[in-house]
């Protein structure tokens, strides 16, 4: 009796519809633009921290946590790039927590970094919904 090799399963994004497909990878990118926007902050947190400028403690944590949510939304945009769902909850939750800051951004009158992060934060709501709204509406 010989044992014959399973074929692989099917996996990712290859299963699923070229919407489904779009919705996700939509989603990824906006994922990737969180993280270039994190990574962009932390290296002005390394700037001012070595320039001395603040309290070293609270520099370097900032910095420091910083750098952890982008490596957490980087992990997010790879989930989305393989197609699972499971960064769907995740991504709609941070998206939703910028809101805030959105919102103190423009009552310190920072019109332009206000505008830009929620320009942002509503890609990355839409971008997340439709991907949950297609899955759905798929399948």
């Amino acid at each position: 009796m010989t044992q014959s090799t399973p074929e692989p399963m099917p996996h990712g994004l290859s299963n699923r519809s070229p919407a489904q497909r779009s919705w996700a990878v939509a989603a990824g990118v906006v994922c990737l633009l969180h993280v270039l926007v994190l990574a962009g902050l932390a290296v002005f947190y390394a700037v001012e921290f070595s320039r001395g400028e603040g309290n070293p403690t609270t520099v370097l944590m900032s910095g420091v946590l910083i750098l952890v949510v982008a490596a957490l939304m980087a992990v997010l945009a790879r989930v989305w790039f393989v197609g699972s769902r499971r960064a769907a909850v995740p991504t709609f939750l941070w998206n939703a927590l910028l809101i805030p800051v959105v919102v103190a951004l423009y009552g310190a009158q920072e019109t332009a970094i206000a505008t830009g992060l929620l320009l942002l934060v509503v890609l990355g709501l839409v971008t997340t919904v439709g991907a949950l709204a297609t899955n759905h509406a798929d399948g």
